[in-house]
């Protein structure tokens, strides 16, 4: 046999023998992943692929190590010859874990491990309670949120006078507790009395949030004490328990909404009431119609004498008159405050293209709605420049969303354009453009 031909029979059989070989090799997985953001009730699948080795493949899943059950009705597996799915018709958080797909065939077996992180926005674990002590005592408020990454907590008091909103800052040995949802104060003070909130995030929409109070009494068991004591051997205990205890109604504080209220902001007012009497009942009123406690974006946090209505995202329509109504067994008490509410200028209608005959009277409306009401101001584009129109000559004075041009002529002819600004951003502006075609000479003739 000469080279040649040797060389071609070696080339065969080691194709045959490398066939075969490939044919008999235990499977080797690609190396697999789940995508880096999925959310609680997203759709999740990853897929195990083999890449080379001998057929038929056998696949099983694990789940932290113990095989997925197929009873699970989340969870579906479809296998091909070369390729398992793994899918999650609506995940959970339960179902943050170690994911594992084995490939097994007659020759070995192969593995790989991925990590499926389940994001999830933040839900409340145990929600923070008020909380009456006195001065010198100690107060823990929980607040805690579970979620997927864990929720870290805010807390913030609340300023009645500016309707504005404070952040606590904890004691340096407490940080940790304070980020992790705990509120605690070793020895309270006088101007630790106050309405408080908890906001808890985690970078996953939408954040929650939760109030409560902190209300300094002095020691109104003791007090009773002392003064049944001091009245008893006076022999006038009746008549002072009777003056000492008598029904008072509700009195409230005076109270008013921050000036500068911008729509979308958030915005809160406080209804403090100064009584005895227990207990105290509020109610809020817009307009004098009783404001729905599920109505979107208002909602109500109340504590005996004190009630805090908060608008999460003010609105135009959210200007009114708000009234707070304080009862108990003894009366009742109101007071009401005016919500001007500042909103950008928005068109309500803006000019069109007009074309006219020299000679003719031009009326274009430009209006727009806004808190305060906008003020329109008219400009015509001359070449590179920008030239105000005379309003004296052009715009109704009454009215300055009206332009009116009369008799037009070819001057007036090019591209105007209104703009509508009430102080609040962003200004708003449109262009229209007139143009001026002389009169048909049988309009002359007529």
């Amino acid at each position: 046999m000469d080279n040649k031909k040797f060389l071609r029979f070696f080339s065969v059989l080691l194709i045959n023998v490398t066939s075969v070989i490939c044919l008999t090799d235990p499977p080797k997985i690609k190396p697999f992943r789940f995508d880096d953001n999925i959310r609680e009730g997203d759709v999740a699948s990853v897929m195990c692929l083999v890449t080379s080795g001998s057929k038929p493949v056998k696949f099983q899943w694990n789940q932290n190590g113990n095989p997925i059950s197929i009873s699970n009705k989340n969870v579906r597996i479809e296998d091909g010859t070369i390729h398992s799915v793994l899918v999650f018709d609506s995940v959970k958080l339960t179902d943050d874990a170690n994911y594992t797909c084995i490939a097994m065939n007659a020759e070995g077996q192969d593995s790989f491990t991925t990590e499926l992180n389940v994001k999830s926005s933040p839900k409340w674990k145990i929600e923070p309670k008020s909380v009456v002590t006195q001065v010198g005592g100690s107060v823990k408020v929980q607040c805690i949120a579970f979620g997927s990454p864990r929720p870290s907590i805010k807390w913030r008091k609340i300023i009645p006078e500016g309707n504005e909103f404070m952040d606590v800052k904890p004691p340096v040995a407490n940080e940790k507790d304070f980020s992790y949802g705990t509120f605690h104060l070793d020895s309270v003070l006088e101007s630790d009395s106050g309405f408080y909130e908890c906001i808890a995030s985690n970078g996953i929409e939408p954040n929650i949030r939760n109030n409560f109070s902190i209300v300094i009494r002095d020691d109104i068991h003791q007090q009773f004490i002392q003064i049944y004591y001091a009245l008893f051997f006076t022999k006038v205990f009746v008549s002072h328990i009777c003056t000492a205890y008598s029904k008072d109604a509700p009195k409230i504080q005076s109270f008013s909404f921050p000036e500068n209220v911008v729509e979308r902001n958030m915005v809160s007012v406080t209804c403090i009431v100064a009584t005895k009497t227990k207990p105290v009942t509020f109610t809020w009123l817009k307009d004098n119609i009783e404001i729905n406690a599920l109505e979107e974006s208002i909602r109500f946090s109340t504590l005996d004498e004190v009630s805090v209505l908060i608008i999460d995202s003010v609105a135009l329509e959210n200007s009114g008159n708000y009234t707070c109504s304080a009862t108990n067994s003894a009366g009742n008490d109101k007071f009401t405050t005016s919500l001007k509410v500042k909103a950008s200028p928005k068109w309500i209608e803006q000019p069109l293209d007009l074309i006219t005959t020299i000679g003719t009277t031009v009326t274009v409306r430009c209006l727009a709605s806004g808190s305060p009401e906008p003020i329109i101001q008219w400009t015509k584009k001359d070449g590179s420049k920008t030239v105000n129109v005379n309003p004296t000559a052009s715009t109704d004075t009454k009215d300055s969303s009206l332009l009116r041009l009369s008799p037009v002529s070819y001057e007036d002819a090019g591209v105007y354009e209104c703009m509508a600004d009430n102080g609040i951003p962003p200004v708003i502006t449109s262009n229209f453009t007139l143009t001026i075609r002389g009169r048909n000479i049988s309009e002359d003739a007529f």
